[in-house]
């Protein structure tokens, strides 16, 4: 009976540091956003110029297919790579991606990240941490869901399309930016 209960205390104790620990690695993740002030936009495509966005597939998602020939509304395309990643840094480059913002961005102090990848799912995304080391940026994100979801394990597939996202924040020497779903 002693051996059930010093168990179950050790079980515990283990969860509140693991707990204790998660929390502080949250909560350094999130300095590091506010240090250079950046803010996630989640699902920016309708905002971004139709132009561009033809010229900037991502590899295994579905795009209309255009003439509908052979009954086909849609088409997998299987040539252009898995994710593009943009760095922003004036108001021309902007304006070529951009039909309008709505945030005004000073590009004499701020740029804007601009992520394109393939998900299955059209629920909300959030970024998890931001890290810059050496002009490397690596951004993470997840999915954002609510207690009810895990418990009930909703499944909201869809197929496979470009989802993009923005990050603004302040100008830094960026060299490559990296976007890793958590």
């Amino acid at each position: 009976m002693k051996r059930k209960i010093t168990l179950k205390l050790a079980a515990f104790g283990i969860a509140l540091i693991c707990l204790f620990l998660c929390t502080v690695s949250v909560l350094t993740a999130c300095d590091e956003a506010k240090k250079y002030h950046a803010e996630f936009c989640d699902d920016v495509e309708e905002l971004m110029n139709d132009e561009f966005l033809e010229e900037n597939r991502v590899g295994q998602a579905f795009y209309p297919a255009g003439d509908f020939s052979e009954d086909q509304e849609y088409i997998k395309d299987e040539t252009s790579p898995p994710t593009r990643t943009f760095i922003v840094t004036n108001k021309e480059a902007s304006a070529r991606m951009f039909d309008e913002f709505p945030q005004k961005i000073d590009f004499n102090n701020q740029m804007m990240i601009v992520y394109m990848f393939v998900t299955t799912t059209p629920r909300s995304f959030e970024m998890t941490d931001l890290s810059l080391k050496g002009g490397a940026l690596r951004v993470g994100y997840k999915m954002k869901m609510s207690i009810g979801d895990y418990l009930h394990s909703i499944k909201d597939d869809v197929m496979a399309y470009r989802r993009c996202f923005a990050l603004i924040m302040d100008k830094t020497e960026i060299t490559t930016a990296e976007f890793e779903e958590r």
